[in-house]
């Protein structure tokens, strides 16, 4: 099948990579290529054991030419689709590029979990200082991606098993203000296979410090999406598109994360961090109840949620901090939150009607409120949480 055709292509692209550095211009200074070692797990693969390579111009740190970023893995349960990768190669372009300004294309491809994507991205980065929390970004990527084995997906409803081709520009602005860190991504996008959509999303994000008091945290977040053909680019209130998933080693795979958790709605997968998408909690278990039963009217086409954070002081992150070494690589952050979000389009909330959160004690509160009788569920949760 195309697997094969893909890998074969690709083991070829990397085998031309990398005679190219011995001549011409190459010639003239080192590419050094360090390897490391790599290990994941999920129920398909079983152990995935690999080795990741960067290659880079010596002395040049993440900021020359020929920049490469690739790893290779062979699932020891040895599946249909037993070998995986990811690579990608970028070139600064020049003409563009200045200190703390610097214009990149770059080539990606990967297939792995059961998941091809190939494309190319160009982008404009805008970094005053040496800060890297803090910057503009300017993006234009376009890529082909399917899911073409249904084995590996979390929740095998929200995928189509159909290829499509979407073409995204996103605008990301990371910086600070008076009140303290913010940050605003907005994006559109196209689907050009089969039935064409149009996506728009909009994330904004601000933090307060209150110094020893601890921190406050907005977030607003909204998209739209033009065609219900996709599943995998729907929305729940829970969790972003199914897409967004792919972006984290946690949720990529059946199996990482116990199934049994996420089916529950024992464990809230949170796009908030994994990119841009909604996140309310208190709503993960009755939508994966819906999504288990065979019910796909929860995932939308439209969604608004607000999100508010309060992270205060603890005990135990108090002695981390007086520690000094171990503040290094550990944390522990408490907080209180509410959420609140629901559909924006009427379709979305006339066939979710239907959905009754009810109260959920175990890890939040769930308040469910009808606004009217076509106006569908606006729901609301508020809760305590802890993250390591």
């Amino acid at each position: 099948m195309a697997y094969g055709r893909h890998f074969t292509i690709i083991i070829g692209l990397m085998a031309l990579f990398f005679l190219a550095p011995r001549s011409g211009v190459a010639q003239e200074r080192s590419y050094s290529v360090l390897p490391s070692p790599d290990a994941w797990y999920n129920r398909v693969d079983g152990f995935k054991v690999g080795v990741r390579l960067l290659g880079q111009v010596p002395g040049t740190f993440d900021g020359g030419p020929h920049r490469l970023r690739s790893v290779v893995w062979l699932g020891t349960s040895i599946p249909n689709y037993p070998i995986g990768y990811e690579l990608e190669f970028t070139e600064p372009i020049k003409a563009f590029s200045e200190y703390g300004s610097e214009a990149t294309w770059s080539l990606i491809s990967g297939i792995r979990s059961g998941y091809y994507r190939h494309g190319m991205r160009v982008m404009k980065r805008w970094q005053p200082g040496f800060d890297e929390r803090f910057y503009r970004e300017l993006q234009l990527q376009s890529s082909v991606s399917k899911r073409f084995d249904v084995d590996y997906a979390v929740l095998e409803q929200r995928w189509s098993r159909e290829q499509t081709w979407n073409t995204e520009l996103r605008w990301t602005d990371s910086g600070k203000n008076r009140f303290g860190p913010s940050r605003i991504g907005v994006s559109a996008s196209a689907q050009w296979l089969g039935t064409a959509f149009f996506q728009v999303e909009a994330d904004v994000r601000q933090s307060v410090r209150l110094g020893r008091a601890g921190r406050l945290l907005g977030r607003v977040f909204g998209g739209l999406i033009t065609s219900d053909r996709y599943p995998e680019y729907l929305y729940l209130r829970s969790g972003g598109p199914a897409v967004d998933w792919m972006q984290s080693r946690f949720t990529e795979a059946r199996g990482t994360i116990p199934p049994k958790w996420i089916r529950d709605g024992l464990v809230h997968v949170s796009s908030g961090s994994i990119g841009m998408g909604p996140s309310l909690r208190g709503a993960a278990e009755q939508e994966m109840q819906r999504l288990r039963d065979g019910d796909l009217s929860g995932l939308m086409q439209s969604v608004l949620v607000f999100h508010l954070e309060y992270s205060f002081i603890n005990p135990i992150q108090n002695y981390i901090d007086r520690s000094g070494y171990l503040g290094e690589f550990l944390g522990f952050e408490t907080y209180l939150f509410g959420d609140t979000g629901g559909a924006l389009l009427a379709r979305d909330r006339e066939r979710d009607r239907d959905m009754d959160l009810g109260l959920d004690m175990s890890t939040d509160l769930g308040l469910d409120m009808d606004l009217g009788p076509d106006s569908g569920k606006w729901l609301s949760s508020a809760g305590f949480g802890a993250l390591l």
